[in-house]
């Protein structure tokens, strides 16, 4: 897996733009999944899943990635900032 400061919006804008990324990046498919961290949405049973991509054939796809649980309060979305 690979972790940074990525959040929801950079793993939309991958899946979108995929037909424009380097060959390289499209060789990792089935190979790695990446995760965004910067985006942590956290349900009403207090499980916490980030963003991901995946790869599904010759196309990179967005899922999410459960953390585990530990927040107990209602659904909400927390997003990294500097």
């Amino acid at each position: 897996r690979v972790s940074g400061k990525l959040g929801l919006s950079h793993a939309l804008w991958i899946v979108e733009h995929q037909n424009e990324l380097p060959q390289w990046f499209m060789n990792l498919l089935g190979k790695v999944y990446v995760d965004f961290p910067a985006t942590v949405a956290v349900s009403s049973g207090g499980d916490r899943s980030v963003p991901c991509i995946h790869g599904y054939g010759e196309r990179w796809l967005l899922g999410w990635s459960w953390l585990g649980s530990d927040f107990d309060s209602g659904v909400r979305v927390a997003r990294f900032r500097k």
